[in-house]
């Protein structure tokens, strides 16, 4: 079975953040950030909406051929091909945009050299 992770692009402090540390949670096309407190001498759940906080990513459940984890946003390279690609989700599976190629036939052959937060350069 494929192993299910996220990470987050922080848009206001504009770092990539592993999700190990908070609980999401995802409904209606939003996310939602799940913690504990306290209010007065209760202990809580608080939900809040986080949706313009973070952009999510997906891990693919595919490694590069550097063993590198490869995940939605992440750039591409393929020897002897056009020179980059971003790693998208569409019409049900991971794809290199800007072609009809399924990562999943490619992923032993690509680097992944940055992603389009930190490395919006590259492309």
């Amino acid at each position: 079975m494929r192993e299910i992770k996220f990470r987050v692009w922080d848009i206001k402090f504009k770092r990539m953040e592993e999700i190990d540390g908070f609980s999401l949670y995802l409904a209606d096309n939003k996310i939602y950030e799940v913690f504990e407190g306290t209010q007065g001498y209760d202990t809580c759940m608080f939900v809040t909406d986080v949706t313009k906080l973070y952009e999510l990513m997906q891990y693919t459940g595919l490694k590069d051929k550097n063993g590198k984890e490869i995940y939605e946003g992440d750039i591409a390279i393929l020897p002897d091909r056009w020179p980059k690609f971003p790693v998208r989700y569409i019409d049900g599976m991971f794809c290199l945009e800007g072609t009809s190629w399924p990562l999943h036939e490619y992923y032993k052959e690509c680097e992944i050299i940055g992603n389009i937060y930190e490395n919006p350069e590259l492309l």
